[in-house]
């Protein structure tokens, strides 16, 4: 293995090699340190030839030799002026300390003779021969000698206790000159035995040496136990007494102050309402506290258990009394629209002041970010007068993380469920599980399937903590999750959900939720009053328009937040005039506008269609953009389109081609051209089977090079036959077609029903067409087409 190494290493080098034994390597003289085989150890090196060889060579092959010096002389180094035994090393690093100091991690491979001194500039350099032992056969003799070596070693690592099971097993294994190279590293010697034993080549004559110098460390080693047992027992007989009274005494209040504690763990205990079964395992448990050593760590984990348990609220708490009336107006208080969503939690109140239980579906609120959703579960709790505690679930991938670890692992803990009980000391909270569709997953465990039995009114009336191991009650616990989309949470867990949706607000809520809450809010938090900024809803709704794009309303109050940070500066520069906003002033204090590529232009064009598209941050428009050139029927899809965008653009092209004489597309044109499809902001990856429709339309507009109104956007999944299919998040497409100025919006018929979801105001503000089959849609946009026009 050594040599392979060796092999390895000057394989890579620039060292010349004479044989396969010989080697021209940098060498290093010193008598700072003893060096050998099987050793390591350091040295602060300074500037000069030396350092610059090991800095040479630890960026090549690693490898110089260290020879120990016999004289002072430090120019013209000759071969009478060190050893000529040295040890070949590996450099295993170089760390600079200071300007001037460079500390050098070194490690011995092999011995090696020098032979001679080949170079001295730009630093020392000699030709060696590697004593190799691998081929080398030994006599019965020099095993038996080797065996003696190495009873004598470990008797001697016995008593000064330097060798391991793991390293003895690797001397049993070598041969009589690697072990012996072995037993001089590990060995008690002093400078001269270490290299007289590491320069004698006779390897007889060398373990005879290593014999009667461990021999001797040895004797001198029993001699000194022998020593101290002999001052251990003339230990003074007062002093022994005086010892032992000091440690009686400390124990006795050790015992005290543990007897203290472990009593009133036992009265806590039989105090609490669990079942006798857990009682018992629990006194079982406090009883083998009681008889371990206090400072232990084993008694530290287990008291740690013992508080824990204890300071759970196992107590049965009433739901407590609340007014439904109150509820509603602490609810309209703090959240301006949402009124199904207001709705529909003022009627889970009301069956749970009814039946004083919470049996019921698990709340899960859905929307996109900044709509209230957080906020909602705190307004809950501020009406029902429960306690709030929150728990992030984004990015959990430990099941252990819910279910908590087993007390027996090193560090354990409960779960975050029962730890945040823990924190608010009451079951009767409301306890916001947020981001549930954030959940991953890896070999730690689903944390999603932890929290089926979480959120089953079923089965989390005796939930049990890994940790814990006793069934605790979570039923009392009004459990609500926040999601932005559906789409990542498991089947399963969405089962046991009940499902609000939030939708993202239009410009007039929140013009008005600016005036009610953020501004307001953001006065408040910079120390300002309305004395100090006016802002006018003209303003406002300019913030609304080209400063912010969102679902929600997070963006709008950072928008608040800057400008009453200005306002805040004016006041404290000592002005007493307040800072009035215009629409002048705006870009400088906010700066640029919101680029809005989807506001429409009121306009016609050739091979670009407006779609609608839903995301997680609410609706956005998808305009789509064809162009033909001529070629031999490829089609081209750029625009980061997901897989079921690009079927939806084959569906497209080859209901076309099926029906190109209907539309008046001449049979060769799919030979003779190319297509080539783009969705404009290629960063963002976009995906689904809703631009089915906008598909067919784009490719009919350009083949056809018929215009089409940018005021008009169309949604809808389309098949092979020419069918319209029902699409999703049909309000969210709404709002976004009505902020992009887009007069006529085209939906499926299926869809139709839907529309009883969607704000009145919107509603009334677009012109819906409904459409079954792609020759309603073609009709709207197009009229009538036919193969002669």
């Amino acid at each position: 293995m050594l040599k392979q190494f060796l092999t390895d290493m000057t394989s890579k080098s620039k060292t010349e090699s004479v044989n396969e034994n010989e080697l021209t390597v940098p060498i290093i003289p010193t008598s700072a340190m003893i060096i050998g085989p099987y050793t390591s150890n350091t040295m602060d090196m300074y500037r000069g030839k030396y350092l610059s060889a090991i800095l040479s060579v630890s960026e090549d092959t690693r490898l110089v030799v260290m020879a120990d010096r016999l004289t002072d002389n430090e120019k013209d180094i000759t071969l009478d002026d060190i050893r000529h035994i040295g040890t070949l090393c590996d450099i295993k690093g170089a760390m600079r300390y200071s300007r001037e100091t460079t500390r050098v991690s070194i490690e011995g491979k092999s011995r090696v003779l020098i032979k001679e001194i080949v170079d001295t500039e730009p630093y020392l350099t000699a030709r060696v021969e590697m004593l190799d032992y691998s081929n080398r056969e030994y006599t019965v003799e020099e095993f038996a000698m080797f065996s003696l070596l190495k009873d004598k070693f470990y008797n001697l690592m016995s008593i000064v206790g330097r060798l391991d099971d793991e390293k003895e097993s690797g001397l049993d294994r070598m041969m009589p000159d690697d072990g012996a190279d072995y037993i001089s590293a590990m060995s008690p010697l002093d400078e001269e035995q270490f290299y007289s034993a590491l320069e004698c080549l006779d390897t007889k004559q060398r373990m005879k040496m290593l014999i009667e110098y461990i021999d001797m460390s040895l004797r001198t080693a029993q001699l000194e136990v022998e020593l101290e047992s002999k001052i251990a027992s003339n230990f003074a007989e007062e002093q022994k007494h005086r010892y032992l009274r000091e440690k009686k005494e400390l124990i006795d209040r050790e015992l005290n102050g543990s007897t203290d504690s472990i009593s009133e763990y036992r009265t806590k205990i039989n105090a609490l309402p669990i079942e006798q079964e857990y009682k018992d395992r629990l006194l079982k448990e406090l009883d083998r506290l009681e008889g371990t050593p206090l400072g232990s760590q084993e008694a530290s984990v287990t008291q740690s258990y013992f508080d824990c348990v204890l300071d759970l609220p196992w107590e049965k708490e009433s739901a407590g009394e609340f007014d439904i009336a109150e509820a509603d107006r602490i609810l309209d208080e703090d959240h301006y629209g949402l009124e199904k969503v207001k709705t529909r939690i003022s009627e889970y109140l009301a069956v749970l002041k009814l039946t004083g239980t919470m049996k019921s579906p698990i709340l899960c609120l859905v929307g996109p970010p900044g709509v209230g959703k957080t906020s909602i579960a705190k307004s809950v709790a501020r009406a029902t007068g429960r306690k709030f505690t929150r728990l992030s679930l984004g990015g959990m991938h430990d099941e252990s993380e819910i279910r908590g670890h087993r007390k027996t692992y090193v560090g354990a803990m409960p779960g975050r469920i029962i730890a945040g009980l823990r924190q608010v000391g009451s079951t009767n909270t409301v306890f916001l599980l947020d981001e549930i569709d954030k959940l991953s997953k890896d070999y730690h465990g689903d944390p999603a399937s932890a929290l089926l039995e979480v959120l089953d009114p079923e089965q989390n009336s005796t939930f049990t903590d890994n940790y814990v191991e006793i069934p605790f009650d979570l039923s009392p616990v009004m459990f609500i999750t926040t999601a932005n989309s559906l789409s990542t949470i498991p089947a399963p867990l969405m089962d046991r959900l009940e499902i609000i949706q939030l939708d993202g607000y239009l410009p007039d809520e929140k013009l008005e939720i600016a005036k009610r809450h953020l501004l307001g809010k953001q006065m408040e938090a910079n120390g300002i009053t309305q004395d100090n900024i006016i802002i006018s809803d003209d303003i406002l709704n300019e913030i609304i328009e080209n400063y912010t794009r969102e679902a929600g309303v997070r963006q709008l109050e950072r928008s608040i937040a800057s400008l009453c940070r200005k306002a805040a500066k004016k006041v404290v520069a000592g002005s007493e005039e307040p800072l009035e906003i215009t629409s002048d002033s705006l870009r400088e204090y906010l700066g640029a506008q919101v680029g809005h590529y989807d506001t429409v232009e009121d306009t016609s064009y050739v091979g670009v269609v407006n779609g609608l598209a839903w995301t997680a941050t609410g609706g956005t428009t998808l305009p789509l953009e064809a162009v033909i050139f001529p070629g031999k029927g490829k089609l081209q899809l750029t625009g980061q389109l997901g897989e079921v965008m690009k079927e939806s653009a084959n569906i497209a092209v080859g209901y076309l081609e099926a029906n190109a004489a209907r539309y008046g597309i001449d049979p060769k044109f799919w030979e003779e051209h190319s297509i080539h499809v783009h969705a404009p902001e290629g960063a963002v990856p976009k995906d689904g089977p809703s631009a089915g429709v906008t598909m067919v339309t784009v490719l009919l507009s350009a083949i056809r090079n018929l215009p089409v109104s940018q005021k008009l956007a169309m949604t809808g999944e389309v098949t092979l036959t020419g069918r319209v299919l029902a699409i999703g998040g049909l309000r969210e497409k709404l709002m976004a077609a009505l902020r992009a100025g887009i007069d006529r919006v085209i939906i499926p018929k299926q869809n139709e029903k839907d529309l009883v979801d969607v704000p009145e105001k919107i509603r009334e503000s677009l012109s819906i067409s409904f459409s079954e089959k792609v020759d309603d849609v073609l009709e709207f946009v197009f009229g009538d087409i036919n193969a002669e026009s």
